[in-house]
């Protein structure tokens, strides 16, 4: 009762951070979104099944239970593009 709690809790801060995010161009609103998922689809059954059913999440699922986890192409674009992103809202701040 105590994890679902705080699995619960987890979920609404991480959610209420990843609206924020989408706003506030220095924190990564998908990345906490994504997170909240997660923690929502631990504490909900019915959740979980519908995750489960999206195509896309369903393989990053399925690669990340395999213990393949985020692959190596994947990896590269995400981190070309958080350096990207990083480097232009630096430059962006500046001004």
């Amino acid at each position: 009762m105590l994890k679902r709690a705080f699995l619960l809790s987890l979920a609404v801060c991480l959610l209420l951070l990843g609206v924020v995010g989408l706003v506030v161009p220095i924190l990564p609103g998908m990345l906490f979104l994504a997170l909240a998922a997660i923690s929502f689809s631990a504490v909900s059954p019915r959740f979980q099944r519908t995750l489960e059913r999206h195509p896309t999440w369903r393989g990053w699922q399925r690669r990340w239970r395999s213990g393949r986890g985020l692959p190596l192409f994947h990896r590269i674009r995400l981190a070309f593009w958080l350096t990207a992103e990083a480097t232009l809202n630096s430059i962006t701040r500046q001004r």
